[in-house]
């Protein structure tokens, strides 16, 4: 928390499911990995943190709450938050969205055949999270991107985790 300020974060992060109770327990992907422990995160440095997933019920878990993913559309419109991070799904941001700043976290390389998804929504977003130099040159190249519209990030890795595998192994 900057300066004291507790941020209201949503995040949507369609793909397999998974929920804050099960996650230790099931094979997931990098996105959805990622997006849990940055949810994680971010509760963790006091913010209020939403993340709609594929999960049947609403849950709270380690201070972040998981909501069915079919109930994103109606809260980015109806509820004001601080920032709205949408995982992979441009197609989500097809609406009118109450957040004060949005971006469109990437995880799959640009495809000529998605270009009007991006550009049709690219008004409801702030910036495109990519995660490598590679895929930085690669979305400006394929949609024509200045770099202003893009910002270079990395998925993190989660060190207490890897402290407790360690531990069980030793």
């Amino acid at each position: 928390m900057k300066n004291g300020v507790k941020l209201t974060i949503t995040l949507a992060v369609p793909g397999l499911a998974f929920s804050g109770r099960n996650f230790d327990q099931l094979s997931l992907g990098g996105s959805e990995s990622a997006g849990y422990y940055m949810a994680r995160a971010l509760a963790k440095l006091g913010h209020s943190v939403t993340v709609f997933c594929d999960t049947p019920k609403v849950e709270c878990c380690d201070d972040v709450d998981y909501l069915p993913i079919g109930m994103f559309r109606q809260y980015i419109e109806y509820t004001p938050h601080d920032v709205c991070i949408v995982q992979r799904a441009p197609d989500l941001l097809i609406g009118h969205n109450l957040a004060r700043y949005t971006a469109l976290w990437c995880h799959d390389l640009a495809l000529r055949r998605a270009e009007n998804v991006y550009k049709g929504t690219s008004w409801n977003f702030d910036t495109l999270f990519v995660l490598s130099d590679f895929m930085h040159a690669q979305y400006k190249q394929v949609y024509g991107l200045q770099d202003s519209q893009l910002t270079l990030t990395r998925n993190g890795i989660d060190l207490e985790s890897i402290v407790i595998a360690r531990e069980k192994v030793s």
